[in-house]
């Protein structure tokens, strides 16, 4: 079958916009307006948080790790951590005139290669790792080359995103929205077989940057 398209950044899961700057979803079921097409079904509108008046904040800070998982054992032994903060403010620059809202979000996320490795359980004895490792060794020793780990690697996947509104009141019952919405991520790439095994260096990693920007 096709495949479809990847959003923009979605290799290294860019998130499209963070949820602190969504003000509601709009779902449309039917919609036979004659601006709306290339689709079946429904449509799904994410409608962004403006600034009033009145100055409005959040702040937040989540954290997981394999303790915070499911009490299942592939969850509970594969070892990752998630960081996930950011914060928003919004508000009036001139009264009843100009408005500005603004939601920034980051992400520190790693978790391990997937696939075995020497010394993993049930994989190869102690002394095959070493095996390895001794390999290795030579490798750097004699040709310079820096094979990288044998055991277990971590896969990183830090995430930047912004999100940034300004919403001009205008004559005639009409207003002027700029916004822009500012996406970075890079995850790395490494994950071994159990027929053919792969070192550190093998690893390589996606970098991913998306900016939209609206009036």
């Amino acid at each position: 079958g096709e495949v479809g398209p990847v959003p923009a950044g979605g290799r290294a899961r860019v998130r499209s916009v963070s949820l602190e700057a969504v003000q509601e979803y709009q779902v449309l079921r039917s919609p036979f307006d004659v601006r709306q097409g290339n689709f079946t079904g429904a449509l799904i509108n994410a409608v962004t948080k403006s600034g009033t008046n009145e100055f409005h904040g959040s702040l937040y800070y989540y954290f997981r790790n394999q303790n915070l998982s499911a009490d299942v054992p592939l969850l509970r032994t594969s070892e990752f951590q998630q960081k996930q903060y950011g914060f928003s403010i919004g508000g009036p620059i001139v009264k009843d005139k100009i408005h500005f809202f603004v939601a920034p979000e980051w992400q520190s996320e790693a978790y391990p290669a997937p696939g075995p490795f020497p010394g993993s359980a049930g994989v190869a004895s102690a002394a095959d790792a070493a095996t390895v490792q001794r390999m290795t060794e030579i490798l750097k020793n004699t040709d310079g080359l820096d094979a990288g780990a044998a055991g277990a690697v971590s896969n990183n996947n830090p995430l930047t995103n912004v999100f940034a509104r300004l919403d001009f009141v205008l004559p005639y019952n009409s207003r002027l929205v700029l916004r822009d919405n500012y996406g970075k991520a890079e995850i790395d790439t490494l994950f071994r077989l159990s027929t053919q095994f792969r070192f550190g260096s093998n690893a390589y990693s996606f970098h991913n940057k998306k900016n939209a920007a609206v009036a």
